[in-house]
């Protein structure tokens, strides 16, 4: 069955929420606050921030278009369990729980809810298994190339922060730009990081 296109759902939901801008560094939500709203994201990219930034766990998750905030915490939480950022400038739709339930009974909507669900749900099983696989310099592009605009990373916080994201040392952080630098993957300058074509490294 085919799935169904988040422009076909919102001309449906519209009326259950509410339209609300977050620019770029935003915190769309915090680790903790009270749940009260379900969050569609309709135009911009977001990460998820683990409540915890220690160890290999602490790797973001990104959201797009499509994607919802609270979905997991419908079934039974009364407090977010992470934090969510904008990325870019985020449109989101901000749906009441209670009005939520309504839109439930939607059969278009329930579809197009529970194939975000199930395909978050998946990413999650396979997270542990692309933990262990996936290398700190892979980690490393994959972020610049989420967070980046045409190739360029803007550096918004320190290289501290940056390597707890990637559940990496600040060490073992500059040892893997060092490295990409010499393979001549990036080049930086004081605020920015430019990602280069890709090359396999050994």
């Amino acid at each position: 069955m085919a799935k169904i296109h988040i422009s076909t759902v919102l001309e449906r939901i519209y009326r259950f929420g509410m339209i609300k801008y977050f620019p770029k560094g935003k915190f769309i939500v915090r680790h903790e606050e009270a749940f009260q709203y379900l969050f569609l994201i309709i135009d911009g990219k977001a990460k998820v921030i683990p409540s915890s930034l220690t160890g290999v766990d602490s790797l973001i998750d990104y959201l797009e278009p499509g994607d919802f905030i609270g979905d997991i915490e419908y079934y039974g939480e009364t407090y977010y369990i992470h934090s969510v950022q904008a990325i870019d400038d985020c449109e989101v739709l901000m749906i009441p729980i209670s009005r939520f339930n309504l839109l439930l009974d939607d059969t278009t909507f329930s579809k197009f809810y529970i194939d975000n669900l199930t395909k978050k749900l998946y990413v999650a099983s396979n997270k542990s298994k692309y933990l262990t696989t996936l290398s700190a310099k892979d980690r490393f592009i994959q972020h610049i190339e989420n967070e980046s605009k045409n190739g360029v990373f803007h550096i918004d916080y320190t290289l501290a922060e940056l390597a707890k994201q990637l559940g990496i040392t600040s060490r073992h952080l500059r040892r893997v730009m060092n490295d990409l630098k010499e393979n001549d993957v990036i080049t930086t300058d004081k605020s920015n990081i430019y990602l280069k074509e890709k090359k396999t490294i050994y």
